[in-house]
């Protein structure tokens, strides 16, 4: 009775990183600029530790992470406190023949030229901050000298146990009028392992719906 049990929860937890995968690579799979690299862990951007980030509080947004992240991955992944912002993953006016859309793209610009907090609008779930995410990456093993994605990946798992890989997102971007909004996601899951893409949503009377057909995307899969 008990390893059924233990088996049903393993399986939950497997589906739920999968579930976040898979949001991930359906965007990718639209996309016309796909393309692959390697990573080492989410692109997080350079900021000042001294300083603490500004706490981004939108309450669209809040209900766009809700849609964006299934419930369940919120116990299999660890999610990163502070905004990223897309490196291989880039978007151009061109791109972009809806016109709520653009200014979207453009408003997501804007916020995203700096970092924020999103810790108050991602809800429930494990956590990880810059901090102990650069002192996972970013360290050198002292017992064997080596460094790079793989040890980053060992030490973080050793931290870590029972965590699967790290979901990371942009601050939302929106037309004036709110009826469109543009965000970018990350996971990160192994040196080789991740996928990275744009999502988009629209106003309906039953709230914020994925839209995937018909527009332009961009992503990254490793």
């Amino acid at each position: 009775m008990m390893n059924t049990r233990f088996l049903r929860r393993k399986g939950l937890v497997i589906l739920a990183v999968l579930a976040v995968l898979f949001l991930a690579w359906s965007a990718w799979k639209y996309s016309g600029h796909a393309g692959r690299q390697s990573i080492a862990s989410i692109n997080v951007p350079d900021v000042n530790e001294e300083e603490p980030l500004q706490k981004y509080s939108d309450y669209d947004a809040g209900q766009i992470y809700q849609a964006l992240i299934p419930a369940a991955a919120r116990t299999s992944m660890l999610l990163l406190t502070m905004s990223v912002q897309p490196s291989a993953c880039l978007l151009d006016d061109s791109d972009m023949p809806d016109a709520a859309f653009r200014d979207a793209l453009h408003n997501f610009r804007r916020t995203n030229a700096a970092a924020w907090d999103v810790s108050s609008l991602i809800g429930g779930g494990q956590r990880i901050t810059k901090a102990a995410h650069d002192s996972i990456f970013n360290r050198r093993d002292a017992a064997t000298g080596k460094s790079g994605a793989g040890e980053g990946w060992n030490e973080f798992h050793r931290r870590y146990p029972r965590a699967k890989g790290i979901l990371a997102v942009s601050t939302v971007g929106f037309d004036p009028g709110r009826t469109a909004a543009i965000l970018y996601s990350e996971v990160s899951c192994g040196a080789l392992c991740g996928t990275g893409s744009f999502t988009y949503f629209r106003r309906t009377p039953h709230g914020w719906d994925r839209v995937e057909a018909g527009i332009p995307n961009c992503g990254w899969i490793a």
